[in-house]
């Protein structure tokens, strides 16, 4: 399919195989074909399902409210790595965290958990006043619109923060990295040329980063009864969404699309 033609991640509950049909609604998906792409009828899109399957389409009408298209042709995407990353990452400061996010995507994180960890300086609670919720949608927009961008197959999914000690316990993953600066601890990537040697690289990969104020001693040493890989990153001390970026990057690298 088309490479530079303009990609939208759409309800598959709007995407009618038997007719052919798809109807974009979002509102904001609707404002960039009409306001800033200006699309006009027969210009071509590619829809997907957030699954995989992807749809090369034209444009049949345009409204205010939606867009319906003419489905022209069907392919299965396989952009993303073979090996999933949940990135459990702080919340920060200044935009930092939303820039984490976006550019984890396009490395090809499978999934981020915000963490409230006990150094953290900025926290959301799960309550009752919809705060949290309201900032998870964000998160989840700037996430879908960065997998348009880069030509993703599928969305990363983002939860409502929670604890690092409920992060251990809930955890499904196959395997536990938890970066930790200043402890002799063996570097990422020997951890990840051990699994390889091994022959048991983990298919599904929990990858923590802790805050800027460092895990507590008590973080520590949970990750450790969970039985997780300590790693360092090097002798330098990178900010929180450096080592993120570091960090998944070397995993994605190592055996993330080539497992």
């Amino acid at each position: 399919m088309p490479k530079s033609t303009p990609r939208f991640f759409v309800d598959p509950a709007c995407i009618t195989r038997t007719g052919k049909r798809v109807r974009l609604s979002a509102r904001d998906q609707v404002a960039q074909l009409t306001k800033v792409l200006r699309a006009k009828l027969g210009d071509k899109i590619i829809c997907l399902d957030g699954t995989g399957a992807a749809f090369e389409c034209a444009i049949e009408s345009i409204s205010a409210k939606q867009v319906d298209a003419t489905i022209l042709a069907e392919c299965k995407l396989e952009s993303d790595p073979l090996v999933k990353v949940c990135l459990a990452l702080p919340l920060l400061k200044g935009g930092r965290f939303e820039w984490a996010l976006e550019k984890a995507c396009e490395i090809g994180v499978a999934s981020v958990i915000p963490v409230n960890f006990e150094h953290s300086v900025v926290r959301v609670e799960d309550g009752s006043d919809g705060k949290a919720e309201s900032k998870v949608n964000r998160w989840q927009t700037i996430l879908r619109e960065a997998s348009e961008q880069c030509e993703r197959a599928t969305i990363p999914q983002i939860v409502s923060p929670t604890s690092f000690n409920q992060l251990l316990k809930n955890s499904p993953a196959d395997a536990t990295i938890v970066c930790a600066e200043r402890q002799k601890v063996p570097r990422l990537l020997d951890v990840i040329h051990g699994w390889k040697m091994a022959s048991v690289v983990p298919m599904y990969i929990l990858l923590v980063v802790g805050p800027e104020g460092g895990l507590s001693q008590s973080e520590m040493s949970a990750a450790s009864e969970a039985k997780a890989d300590l790693v360092s990153l090097g002798p330098r001390i990178l900010r929180s969404e450096t080592a993120a970026i570091f960090a998944l990057s070397q995993i994605i690298s190592a055996i993330g699309d080539h497992h």
